[in-house]
């Protein structure tokens, strides 16, 4: 009889082990599940911003906190006579003549310690090397990633410098 009970101890530590199993696996994949769906709506809400952007006609230029182009709509592109995908990865200051660098530069800097959507003053528009003046404001968007929250992202968004008329 003993030898009975225990093998009912060991056929039910089994079935407790086994039920726990699939309690794991089953909130395994529901989270996958969640996790899934919170990737497709951040995708469509990425998807949907770059289209709009892409219409926008002012240059936009999305930078990383060192200034390198992560994003530049069909406008900026235009502006910088390059090619959207191959300005992504390069400098934005690099695009700039040297007063706007030191400018832009300066105000990155800036935006590392302020809050998410603070607008940082360039004083005045920053001047493209091969295509005029462009009238930027630079802002501070929040970390891309809540893990990483050094990994900033700044925006320069600008429009051609309106040329004042003589009095």
């Amino acid at each position: 009889m003993d030898e009975n009970s225990e093998e009912d101890e060991q056929e039910r530590k089994k079935r407790l082990k086994r039920e726990a199993n699939r309690r794991s696996a089953q909130l395994s994949r529901q989270r996958k599940k969640a996790f899934v769906e919170d990737l497709k709506a951040k995708n469509a809400e990425y998807l949907h911003a770059r289209s709009v952007l892409a219409c926008h006609p002012d240059a936009v230029f999305a930078t990383d906190g060192s200034g390198v182009i992560a994003y530049a709509n069909p406008a900026a592109a235009k502006r910088a006579h390059a090619d959207a995908t191959r300005l992504t990865g390069t400098s934005f200051p690099n695009l700039l003549d040297q007063d706007s660098r030191r400018r832009f530069v300066a105000a990155l800097r800036e935006s590392e310690g302020a809050p998410p959507s603070t607008s940082i003053s360039l004083g005045g528009p920053l001047q493209l090397m091969k295509n005029g003046a462009l009238e930027v404001t630079v802002e501070c968007a929040a970390a891309p990633r809540p893990d990483a929250p050094e990994e900033r992202f700044a925006v320069a968004a600008g429009r051609p410098a309106r040329k004042r008329a003589r009095a």
